[in-house]
């Protein structure tokens, strides 16, 4: 934990998250109640028992054993997803064989049989798998039924209260916002000059989705380190929507260089923009991490200097900004 005011690092050691030879991912943070449920996975091998611990971690850094669970032999991937607006989120589990299985937690209700797939997202009650089929499949997350196929043209992202964005599946192209209820449909354009790929953040809490623009090769990309500016590294670029008014704005200060992979974007309880980026550049001398804690409306984003870490590539923000 890291308190954003002070820079003071408080290490979680109780978490006990492995290191190599583990296979990842190890560990995934979710808000939980007032501070964030961690999921640690150990799994040394392809052929070993793969075990799941259920930490609650709280704003004071006391850090509670919830559940283990033990899967034995377990040969295959576990993707997650959370619910907008909710503390829970969905577990899918794909063997290399046997069914894949569909599961919400926190809480006892049973796992189903679903189709394998990865992970697309919640449309109100309904869960988005995309199947080997290249087809984005609605699933009944109580039975596990298929309710239809959506069009694998469109790349629809649910935000929460009935809303999505569809966008392109590749490249630059119009966003669209969905109302997914009545089909009214608000053409959002594509307002960065990054013209990679974008991520949504909702806010859980409030009206608002950041969007995140990528471009791992901006202007230009070598995978070798070079003094050409025309290979200065990665950036990113963040937009606002107010999915009341279907209206953007730019964020302050961006696009700016950052580590894509190695940087992140969060939203507070009390409905506060925390981006945390690396240095996107070759140069080790600008590989420093800042943090930046925005409020919508807000005219610059106050940004502060965080201890160097290899990278931070989930954020939950915390009680008091932490």
């Amino acid at each position: 934990m890291i308190d954003v005011d002070t820079g003071r690092v408080i290490p979680l050691p109780q978490l006990h998250v492995p290191g190599q030879p583990n296979l990842g991912p190890y560990l995934s943070l979710t808000p939980f109640r007032g501070g964030a449920l961690a999921v640690v996975n150990h799994q040394a091998c392809e052929h070993c028992t793969l075990t799941e611990d259920d930490f609650m971690v709280s704003a004071s850094g006391a850090t509670t054993l919830l559940a283990t669970r033990r899967f034995p032999g377990f040969l295959g991937t576990i993707e997650r997803t959370a619910i907008p607006g909710s503390t829970a989120e969905w577990v899918l589990r794909w063997p290399h064989r046997g069914p894949c299985t569909l599961r919400l937690v926190p809480t006892m209700r049973p796992a189903v049989t679903v189709p394998c797939g990865n992970l697309g997202g919640m449309y109100e009650n309904d869960i988005v798998l995309g199947t080997r089929n290249g087809l984005a499949t609605l699933i009944d997350p109580r039975t596990g039924a298929v309710r239809g196929h959506l069009d694998p043209t469109q790349n629809s992202q649910p935000i929460g209260s009935g809303l999505a964005i569809d966008g392109p599946t590749v490249g630059a192209g119009n966003l669209s916002l969905v109302n997914l209820t009545t089909g009214t449909r608000h053409n959002l354009g594509w307002p960065s000059k990054l013209q990679f790929a974008y991520q949504l953040f909702p806010d859980p809490a409030g009206p608002y989705v950041a969007i995140e623009f990528g471009d791992p090769a901006y202007p230009g990309y070598s995978s070798t380190p070079s003094t050409s500016p025309e290979t200065i590294g990665q950036a990113a670029d963040l937009w606002l929507l107010d999915t009341r008014t279907a209206a953007l704005t730019h964020v302050p200060g961006f696009p700016i260089l950052e580590s894509l992979k190695q940087s992140g974007v969060a939203w507070t309880a009390d409905g506060q923009l925390v981006v945390v980026a690396r240095g996107g550049s070759f140069s080790q001398s600008t590989k420093r991490t800042v943090i930046g804690v925005w409020h919508p409306g807000q005219r610059t984003v106050p940004v502060a200097t965080l201890p160097h870490l290899d990278g931070y590539t989930q954020i939950v923000p915390l009680a008091n900004r932490n």
